[in-house]
């Protein structure tokens, strides 16, 4: 990548990955015209589109290389020059990919119905695939967060956080409301849905009190037997292969394991069952994963009112 100070060529790559990247050879092989090659050369721009949001999102493998630390300042930069249509199709791919649709974006679910074969009965709100997409990504979701302890060698669970703040006082939790539905409406959500969305921040709320923070908590050796008794809801060995299989241990396998704050998280694995046993309980806790995995995303990108810029360009 050459240093360039001229901002301008730089927020028109930012704008459109896809047009920097394949640009100029799409010019040399036109489309046919017919809607299956376009659908084609869309369905090929959304990829490489979210290719670049992964080298924003994931932090992890760039460390090492000085060459994908600029690459991921460079296109960190650019999600806050890129028009509010490309961030919500943008999100959109990731709510599909990820989750399997969204029913708060109804034209999302219609779109997903249309190309995927799903609609929105079969998809599958267990609290496993709600929060597996975060888990593999951070590390941690809203119920219980996941870590290598190096010095021991061994998987250590504890009691997870959201994205969003919730134990803030009054006047920051306003501001932590206001984001959250900014962030939904700018996604795509409809103002219709608002009801839904106010439903599952204060659920949020209430599932994201913690237990004393300046209490000392044991941590404990379990097995994985023992994880599924404290917390059933969650399909443990699962999650434990997709996570750790991440991580680079080739014998991942084998590590112990470790709890802390284990009264604690079964406390918090049944207020979750007990949601799900709610009337649309599944769609709700759905929302609350999507909302929280979103927040995430854009937690990763800069703040688009840090620095100035003469389009009218929204943030991610």
């Amino acid at each position: 990548m050459q240093n360039n100070t001229d901002n301008s060529r730089f927020s028109n790559h930012c704008i459109d990955f896809y047009e920097t990247a394949c640009g100029e050879w799409e010019k040399q092989n036109p489309l046919s015209g017919d809607s299956a090659s376009s659908s084609v050369m869309q369905q090929m721009g959304m990829n490489v589109d979210n290719y670049f949001w992964e080298i924003i999102a994931n932090d992890s493998y760039y460390k090492e290389d000085w060459r994908l630390q600029s690459a991921r300042a460079f296109y960190k930069s650019c999600v806050n020059s890129r028009n509010s249509d490309t961030t919500r199709e943008s999100r959109h791919y990731l709510i599909d990919m990820h989750f399997g649709g969204w029913q708060l974006i109804p034209s999302l679910s219609t779109e997903i119905n249309n190309t995927n074969g799903r609609n929105q009965s079969q998809m599958n709100n267990s609290l496993t695939d709600l929060f597996l997409p975060i888990l593999t990504q951070t590390g941690r979701s809203p119920l219980f967060s996941m870590n290598i302890a190096e010095d021991i060698f061994a998987v250590l669970i504890s009691p997870g956080q959201f994205a969003f703040q919730t134990d803030l006082q009054k006047t920051d939790m306003d501001k932590s409301e206001e984001d959250y539905y900014k962030l939904a409406l700018e996604t795509g959500v409809p103002q219709s849905q608002i009801p839904q969305l106010t439903d599952a921040f204060r659920k949020m709320i209430r599932l994201g009190r913690r237990s004393n923070p300046k209490k000392q908590h044991l941590k404990e050796f379990v097995t994985k037997d023992e994880l599924q008794s404290i917390c059933p809801q969650i399909d443990w060995s699962y999650i434990l292969d997709k996570v750790l299989q991440e991580t680079g241990y080739v014998k991942y396998h084998k590590l112990p394991i470790i709890i802390e704050r284990r009264n604690e998280l079964r406390q918090r694995c049944a207020e979750y069952r007990e949601i799900l046993t709610e009337i649309d309980g599944g769609s709700t806790l759905r929302t609350i994963a999507i909302m929280d995995f979103l927040r995430e995303q854009q937690k990763n990108t800069l703040n688009v009112h840090t620095f100035e810029t003469n389009d009218n360009f929204n943030s991610c």
